[in-house]
Order: structure tokens, then sequence, then C-alpha cells
């Protein structure tokens, strides 16, 4: 019995490495995506680290750098790295509940944001992103269940690092604002409140709390336009989450938060894009409907 049950498990452990090898193949060929597309130049720099084995059974890690210099231009001893981290692939045959499937990809970042866009965290998003659009994109290419599947979780981890990112510019360009317009500290006591100052600080969280719901229509509306544009209703289905998450927010905490003309430019904006929806998928002038019969899509 026990030899038996030792058979099945070393059988089952097989199988699962032998998944693991393949997602690590397209894992690797992302990496070889970006330094394709990086050439001579050597501006991205990759490297082999040891995974963390405690979160999964399978792992394998890889760190990235960006530097400012070219590789001609700089040596060993150069100083001019202006992002790094750390992409960890986990697989778990028995899938863990937080993962909602058997594969993770975990980003690690180590930077401290000083501009706002041109910064080591942007860069770092930058590589994650440009990594899994290329995983997304041999992913594709198999044709396969499996590549299929890991090209979806790919566009959806792209989609929410990039959102993330935006998400993370606005707060450090806010935050930024919110430091100049508090009462300043002397000598272990902050200067007497103001009418002004309160104003002010109240006026840029107001600004700070449309302009995640203006990033986020913005970004759900770009991501509509390519789901009609490639014909994906699974980027539509992407598009529509956001948006809807959006709504909750307008309605839930927009409404009681953000000033009258805040909140009519909110509503006015959901109102044209929801009607430019609605109104695509009304008229069907891509003939959406006739590819679903024919591809037996979903959208």
């Amino acid at each position: 019995m026990s030899d038996t049950y030792a058979q099945v498990m070393k059988m089952a452990t097989s199988s699962a490495g032998q998944v693991f090898d393949a997602a690590v193949a397209d894992f690797r060929a992302g990496v070889d995506e970006v330094l394709a597309a990086d050439g001579e130049a050597g501006h991205f720099v990759f490297e082999d680290v040891p995974a963390p084995k405690r979160l999964a059974p399978f792992a394998t890690s890889v760190a990235a750098s960006v530097h400012r210099e070219p590789a001609s231009a700089r040596d060993e001893h150069d100083a001019d790295e202006a992002a790094s981290g750390r992409l960890v692939l986990l697989h778990d045959p028995a899938g863990q509940e937080s993962w909602s499937g058997v594969f993770r990809l975990v980003a690690f970042d180590n930077f401290n944001a000083q501009t706002l866009f041109l910064n080591a965290r942007l860069g770092t998003y930058g590589v994650a992103i440009a990594v899994l659009a290329a995983l997304a994109y041999f992913g594709k290419k198999r044709k396969d269940e499996l590549g299929l599947r890991g090209a979806m979780i790919a566009v959806v981890a792209l989609n929410v690092l990039a959102l993330v990112a935006l998400s993370l510019e606005v707060s450090d360009y806010y935050a930024r604002q919110m430091s100049a317009a508090r009462p300043a500290y002397h000598s272990g006591r902050y200067a007497p409140n103001n009418v002004k100052s309160a104003y002010d600080t109240r006026s840029i969280q107001i600004a700070e709390d449309f302009t995640y719901s203006a990033l986020w229509m913005a970004y759900g509306a770009m991501l509509m336009i390519i789901g009609f544009w490639r014909r994906s209703s699974f980027v539509r289905w992407q598009a529509l989450v956001l948006i809807a998450v959006t709504i909750i927010k307008v309605f839930a905490y927009d409404f009681s938060q953000l000033d009258r003309g805040y909140r009519i430019v909110s509503f006015i904006v959901l109102g044209i894009l929801l009607l430019a929806i609605s109104f695509v998928y009304q008229r069907d002038w891509l003939q959406l409907s006739g590819a679903r019969r024919k591809s037996g899509d979903i959208a």
C-alpha cells in the first residue's frame, strides 16, 4: 500500500514539475523578449536569484535592475541603478486559497520615489509589465489550454500592475501637495493652524479622491476601446469590472465626500462613458454578436 502511494505521489510530482517547467520556459521567454528589445544598450540587467522555498512547492526567481547609462558607458562600480526588483513565479499543484489558481507571480520592489513618473518605482513596474506582456504574447502563441490560461493571467496581472503604478504616482503627487499645504514644524511645535491651511488640505484631499476616480474611469475606457479594437471579450470584461468598481466608489464614497462641482463632473463623465459603451453594444457596429456566434466566445 505504501509503495503504491509513493508511486502515485511520484507521478503527480513529476507531472506538476513538467507543468512548472513549461511555465518557467514562458517566463524566461518573456525575460529574453525584454533583453532583445533593449538590444546592445544594456539598460536592463536580469540575474537568477534563489527563490523562496516556503511559499510553494515549485518556485523560480529573477532579479531585475534598470540602469540610466548603457552597458558600454559604465563599469561594475558605477552606482547608476535607477530601479531594481525581483519577480518570483510560484506553482502549487494543489492550489492555495488566496491564489484563485495554481500559479502566482509575485513582484518585490526596492525603491523610494523622489520624482514623479521618472522614478525607480515606475521603472520597476515598467519592467514587470513588459515581462508580463511578453508572457501573454508567448502564452497565446502556444495555442494550448495551459498557454492561453497563462496568457489570461498575465494580461490581468499586467493591468493590475499598471493601475497600481499609476495610482501610486497620483498618491505621491498629492502627498507632496499636502506636505506643502500643512502647517510648518518649528522648534518642537507646529505653526498655528489657520483657516486657509485647513481649506487647502481639504481641497487637496478632495482633488486626490476625484483623480483616482478619473484615472480608473479613463483606464477602464482605454481597456474597453482595446477590447472593441481587438474584438476581445476578455479585455472588455476587465474594463466592465473596473468601471463597476469605479461606479461603486463614486456612489459609496465620492457622493458624500466630494464637493458639488467634482460630483457633477464625476456623474457626467461616468454617464457619458456608460452611454457610449451601451450605444456601441446596442448598434453592434463591430458585429460582435456575429463574431461570438462563430467563435463561441462569451462577451
